[in-house]
């Protein structure tokens, strides 16, 4: 009963890495999935970021946060808030274009999953520069920037975090849309 995002998700990932999917169903026996990475001989030692999480640079920006995931979104939003960004936080398309109708500062940045079960990123995106004309975006999703492009989404005023990510990538995303 999911929304099908899981296994374009994987597959993006398995692909990233140069790896594929073998998909073996059939009526009545289920179906079983088999994912094949490259063998890596030399294991590099995980990278340490130069800054802690404590340590990143925070904001006083207003950013509108859009996610149907409702764990996903309490957590952005806890974080965001506390590292200094005032957030407006919806869970579907139309109360996202609602809460930025509402809001009586200029939203400064959308972060918004692009797959939203009403009204899609790319089109809340479409809409919100009649109202907040300086607004930037950044667009998360567990799909490619490829495909997410060829949909017409970026345009020079837009970012893409892809799925999974953490805190720290989130907030150096938004750094890099609003400087």
């Amino acid at each position: 009963m999911g929304s099908g995002l899981g296994l374009s998700t994987v597959y993006g990932i398995v692909k990233r890495a140069g790896g594929f999917i073998e998909v073996d169903s059939a009526p009545n026996r289920g179906t079983t999935f088999r994912i094949y990475l490259p063998a890596a001989i030399d294991i590099p030692p995980p990278s340490v970021e130069s800054e802690t999480l404590g340590e990143r640079r925070g904001g006083n920006e207003s950013i509108l946060l859009v996610e149907d995931d409702e764990s996903l979104l309490t957590l952005m939003s806890a974080a965001l808030r506390k590292h200094g960004y005032t957030v407006f936080a919806a869970s579907n398309g139309r109360a996202a274009i609602e809460l930025a109708a509402q809001a009586r500062t200029q939203l400064d940045l959308l972060v918004t999953d692009v797959i939203l079960p009403d009204i899609n990123g790319i089109q809340i995106a479409a809409q919100l520069p009649a109202s907040h004309p300086k607004i930037r975006v950044v667009f998360i999703s567990g799909f490619t920037d490829d495909h997410i492009s060829r949909r017409g989404a970026f345009d020079g005023r837009t970012l893409l975090l892809e799925k999974p990510f953490s805190i720290s990538s989130l907030l150096t995303k938004i750094r890099d849309a609003l400087d």
